[in-house]
């Protein structure tokens, strides 16, 4: 239903009056005998007019405003897939910190002509006390047979049965390879069984 603005405003205002009707008519003139007179149009229904023009007016400014969620409901459709692409990240970097912790021992072998240096031994031509780590050595040590370069020798490693982020955590264990980790759990079955078996003896 469509109203003319300024027709709307002109009856909305609180000092309009309808225009007055006709009498000369021989309806109206029938109504005056019987003592009845035309009455304005009623305030209510000129509110529900302006309400309703009202109503109107506000649809055409909120229909632009619709048109723009598509690009809202796009913009909600990018969360899942970035909530997706982080926990992807997440789970890759998880999986790449699986890895057994690999340290050097301090120990190292010469490619050329096998000459393997050993921390316990040192090296007393250099000199190099005992107790140094290859790693630590000097970077213009040599090898004493064949004189080759610190960095042509080969550094031998360990594999520690832990993962590299849990080395912080427990009490020195994390640290252990694999064997000395065997070694501490049978050794402590062993020691509780021992244990057990001298109390019983006891009793």
């Amino acid at each position: 239903m469509c109203f003319n603005r300024a027709w709307v405003a002109r009856i909305c205002s609180p000092h309009w009056l309808p225009p007055q009707q006709s009498v000369n008519s021989l309806s109206a003139q029938r109504c005056f005998r019987q003592g009845a007179a035309f009455r304005p149009t009623p305030r209510r229904y000129l509110t529900n007019l302006c309400r309703m023009s009202l109503e109107q007016d506000t649809r055409a400014e909120v229909a632009p405003e619709e048109g723009l969620s598509p690009a809202a409901t796009g913009e909600e459709l990018e969360n899942p897939e970035s909530e997706a692409a982080r926990k992807k990240a997440e789970a890759d970097r998880l999986r790449a910190a699986e890895k057994f912790m690999v340290v050097g021992t301090g120990e190292a072998t010469c490619p050329g002509c096998g000459y393997e240096y050993r921390p316990k031994n040192g090296d007393s031509e250099y000199p190099v006390p005992p107790g140094t780590l290859f790693q630590d050595l000097p970077k213009d040590w040599q090898c004493p047979i064949c004189g080759a370069e610190k960095t042509a020798f080969q550094s031998k490693a360990r594999e520690i049965a832990g993962f590299a982020e849990n080395q912080r955590y427990g009490l020195g264990t994390n640290s252990m390879t694999s064997g000395q980790k065997g070694a501490l759990i049978y050794g402590s079955l062993l020691f509780f069984f021992a244990l057990f078996i001298a109390g019983y003896f006891i009793q």
